[in-house]
């Protein structure tokens, strides 16, 4: 696994590039702040984690390149290039096996929660605790001189400047959407166990640094032996980077909308705040001390510097994690198991189950969050609640409109039609129409012969709009044809008033012109209840309102006396009936249509179209709020 596709341009000017930063990167400590022989203060010491993190196997390779440059320059022994080459591979390789290689089924590309934050501390310490074991046994193997001391600056300069300035670099690319580089994920079936044996030599390498450490500790004669230990915990450490990775591709893909989540930037946010702190603290020290002034590479300033950071760093650190997982426990994770339910709910269409929103404990304190959840669970309830209800009344809408439709078509069939009575009258003609406001109306026209010479004509419009009225207009009409056998327009009204007034407990009304034509000379008979005046004109003269005594309309006052009145249809005359529909027509100024511009559109028209037409420019699409209805009359 250590073999990932090395030969392409891409990962060459990598590993020369990490390579060249790292060699100029660590040069100045070996010249200023070497404090023993073979161990100085490196605070390039993070750049091998960052490159191992950031390119992989090229940057791992690169690391090591860099070291063996900045060794030769410094003038050091061919065995301490040597091994130290393959100490920085370690140091820059293992941390990457491990991040993807160790219970990583869901492993990010770096830190965005708690989790990931402890177990990258978790893998900086593994690794940095073997890598500065193997440089002790290099020091003890060719200077033999403080190894206790010479551990303790490798350990303290590649743990403490990795956390304190590797992860802010990573956290920067990370947050500059910089493509990690990623190793070939295990391709084996899902429930097959990947292979732990790359693990198994981690723990015995840590177990054997352990020892050696504590032999030199106890000074139990091991100088003669940091050769082995160096070759066998190579070995080791070397056979670990083998370590199979293990993280689920498809996790790697969406995780990237981990770093724009909230717990990511608050994460981001309080460990570099927690950084920040550290240096405030080892800048405070050393100014405190007047340190600025003593010798760099002295041994007790480093000292002191790093015992102050392991201390401060491992307080603030725990700090740290113990407050991200607090903020995780009571705030992100809630928020972000609402945000996928939330997600969940709407993908199905606001009719998916609530069931897993948590119930909230009646013992346990309530905050902002727990408010949410009770809010959203009773929201979800109610969006549900309403959703079947709306689906439940649509169809039911869709049922009572198709309903409507039938009625609206059996409405207009029961009126009749102009061009039929048209042939049964040679000398006249009839024009009619009748436009509902809603699907069915209550307005009413009608034309029949009621003789063999005598023509009824007759308009009305009844109160209200819709089913009801659109009944009481089936009704009215019915009981007006059967009475037209008495010849007589005010006889008929009275009599159909009579018929609507009994058992009339809704107190519905009709207004109702109604003419009588003798067709054989023009003769016109006819009586008013409550409708508006028809104009009337002859040939070219005037156009006048029939404006006779009306009596009121049909349905209210039981035996009421109507009055006849008559007038002759002489050649060229025209005789217009309409509803309120036409003068109470709006436009979008809110004006009316008015009788004084029907009159003047009357005069001039030579059909009804003339007046619809100008009826419909003067709304301006603005719909109508009442039927309308017309009936034109017109003697050739």
């Amino acid at each position: 696994m250590i073999t990932d596709n090395l030969i392409n341009l891409k990962n060459i000017q990598k590993i020369l590039l990490a390579a060249i930063i790292y060699s100029l990167a660590t040069i100045p400590g070996k010249l200023l702040l070497m404090l023993l022989p073979g161990a100085e203060v490196r605070f390039s010491a993070c750049l091998p984690v960052v490159f191992g993190m950031l390119w992989g196997l090229p940057g791992a390779i690169g690391a090591a390149l860099g070291n063996i440059v900045s060794d030769l320059y410094s003038g050091e022994a061919l065995s301490t290039i040597f091994w130290g080459c393959l100490s920085n591979f370690i140091l820059s390789c293992l941390p990457y096996k491990l991040w993807y290689g160790w219970r990583s089924k869901k492993a990010a590309l770096f830190i965005y929660n708690a989790k990931s934050c402890l177990r990258f501390f978790i893998i900086i310490f593994i690794t940095v605790f073997n890598f500065s074991a193997l440089l002790t046994s290099i020091t003890l193997l060719n200077f033999n001189s403080a190894p206790l001391q010479s551990f303790r600056i490798f350990f303290s300069s590649n743990y403490d400047f990795t956390l304190l300035f590797g992860v802010p670099i990573l956290l920067y690319f990370r947050k500059k959407n910089y493509h990690f580089f990623l190793p070939q994920p295990h391709k084996g079936p899902a429930d097959e166990p990947t292979f732990r044996l790359p693990l198994l030599s981690l723990l015995l390498s840590s177990f054997l640094s352990t020892a050696f450490l504590a032999a030199v500790y106890y000074d139990l004669a091991v100088s003669a032996h940091p050769l082995l230990f160096l070759a066998v915990n190579t070995s080791l450490l070397l056979y670990s980077c083998c370590l199979t990775p293990d993280y689920d591709a498809a996790n790697q893909l969406s995780s990237s909308r981990n770093y724009y989540s909230i717990g990511a930037k608050a994460t981001m946010i309080i460990l570099l705040l927690a950084i920040a702190t550290i240096i405030f603290i080892i800048t405070l020290l050393i100014y405190s001390n007047n340190a600025l002034t003593l010798e760099l590479g002295k041994i007790e300033l480093w000292q002191t510097i790093f015992s102050t950071l392991l201390f401060s760093m491992h307080f603030v650190f725990i700090a740290v994690l113990f407050i991200l997982y607090k903020l995780e426990k009571n705030v992100v994770i809630p928020v972000t198991m609402l945000s996928k339910i939330a997600g969940s709910f709407v993908e199905n269409n606001y009719l998916g189950s609530v069931n897993n929103i948590p119930d909230i404990p009646k013992d346990a304190p309530k905050n902002e969050i727990d408010e949410l959840l009770v809010s959203f669970r009773k929201m979800t309830a109610d969006i549900q609640n309403y959703i079947t209800n709306w689906q439940t009344a649509t169809k039911e809408n869709e049922a009572i409109a198709a309903q409507l439709a039938v009625g609206a078509q059996i409405q207009q069939n029961i009126l009749p039609d102009p061009t039929e009575i048209n042939q049964k009258i040679p000398g006249y003609e009839i024009k009619a129409g009748m436009y509902p406001a809603k699907e069915v109306g209550g307005d009413l026209y009608d034309c029949f012969l009621s003789a063999p010479d005598k023509l009824a004509i007759l308009i009305a419009d009844v109160s209200g709009k819709g089913i009801p009225a659109a009944l009481f207009m089936m009704v009215t009409k019915t009981l007006l044809k059967s009475k037209s056998g008495f010849q007589d327009p005010a006889i008929i009204l009275a009599e159909v008033n009579n018929a609507l007034a009994e058992h009339n407990d809704n107190m519905m009304f009709v207004t109702v012109w109604l003419g009588i034509v003798e067709l054989s000379t023009g003769r016109l008979i006819y009586a008013n209840a409550g409708h508006n005046y028809p104009l009337l004109q002859h040939k070219t003269e005037q156009a006048v309102w029939l404006k006779e005594k009306s009596g009121p309309a049909l349905g209210i006052v039981p035996n009421t006396v109507y009055k006849d009145y008559e007038q002759t249809l002489s050649p060229g005359s025209k005789l217009l009936l309409y509803t309120d529909g036409i003068p109470e027509a709006e436009n979008p100024h809110n004006e009316f249509f008015g009788k004084k511009r029907l009159e003047d559109c009357f005069h001039r028209a030579n059909g009804p179209e003339d007046i619809l037409r100008s009826l419909r420019d003067f709304a301006e699409d603005t719909p109508p709020t009442d039927d309308i209805t017309f009936l034109w009359f017109q003697r050739k």
